[in-house]
């Protein structure tokens, strides 16, 4: 039995703020007060905030000002995370102690209480950045329970974040033999396939992983980068734009395809509208370069 497991990013926008004085355009402007988080949990089951960053925005230059978090929650009628990232679906408890039983009696029959353990511990390190840990931990699991497709998921993407390319595609590909359905494993080896030069092969995973789930934002932005690599420029821009369509919050679907349009189409104002949108949605370094080179203002 798989649960499925991973993380996200999100950027909420709270309102603009009184006007006042911007330190770069050293005049008043009206400041657009936004919050960037990070989650990770159990799908459809439980959720947790790792991350939160309050930033005072100039809504003119873009100047990014961190706030004290306390200090900014304190004012807050209340926390503007959705439910679901911050608890997930803790109005399921009996969904949730199914699982949790299934879990058990796997254990007790099989003995694979422990694989589990140690794929769950794993998870927690993959979440704290500590790959190194996190690998320990899956060899464990795998050692228990060979069958174990999340074990090697997991183990895969640990491998692709220290930049280990090879044995991360290795990885993904043992977990789609065990279960071929794993969508975010195709879109995972897809995109280790992009670190690795194989962009046909990428464009193969990010496609079956669209073919297993037409609404993957992300296998869109992946398969994009590839197309964008081969000098598939046309392909390259449908697919950031579909991206887009699915997920408008992707600020980097957003700066990828200005960059694109920047550098490849010639298209500034197109280009200069996307690097924009994806600073107001927590990028800004492209669109901050383009403006101190006067292409964007």
């Amino acid at each position: 039995m798989i649960v499925w497991w991973g993380s996200g990013e999100n950027t909420v926008h709270l309102g603009t703020t009184e006007e006042k004085c911007c330190k770069v355009c050293e005049h008043d402007r009206p400041f657009n007060l936004i919050l960037h988080y990070r989650y990770w949990g159990i799908y459809s089951i439980f959720n947790n905030v790792t991350q939160k960053n309050y930033m005072l925005v100039c809504d003119e230059c873009q100047q990014e000002n961190e706030l004290d978090t306390r200090e900014v929650e304190q004012t807050l009628e209340s926390v503007p995370i959705p439910f679901m990232h911050r608890f997930g679906c803790l109005m399921f408890p009996v969904a949730a102690a199914g699982i949790i039983g299934v879990l058990f009696l796997i254990g007790q029959v099989t003995g694979m209480s422990s694989g589990v353990d140690y794929t769950g511990r794993g998870n927690a390190h993959v979440n704290e950045g500590q790959y190194d840990q996190a690998i320990a931990d899956y060899n464990q699991a795998l050692e228990i329970d060979p069958g174990d497709a999340a074990a090697y998921y997991g183990r895969g993407y640990a491998y692709e974040n220290k930049g280990h390319y090879e044995q991360a595609i290795a990885d993904y590909t043992l977990a789609l033999e065990i279960n071929p359905s794993l969508v975010d494993a195709y879109n995972s080896r897809g995109l280790s396939y992009i670190h690795a030069g194989q962009l046909d092969e990428a464009i193969a995973d990010c496609t079956r992983a669209l073919e297993l789930n037409p609404s993957h934002a992300e296998a869109y932005g992946n398969r994009a980068y590839a197309h964008e690599d081969k000098g598939q420029y046309d392909q390259a821009l449908a697919d950031y734009t579909r991206a887009l369509e699915i997920d408008p919050s992707n600020a980097t679907a957003y700066n990828n395809r200005g960059l694109l349009y920047l550098t490849i189409l010639r298209q500034i104002k197109n280009a200069c509208a996307d690097l924009k949108r994806a600073c107001e949605l927590g990028q800004c370094d492209s669109y901050k370069l383009a403006g101190q080179n006067g292409i964007c203002r």
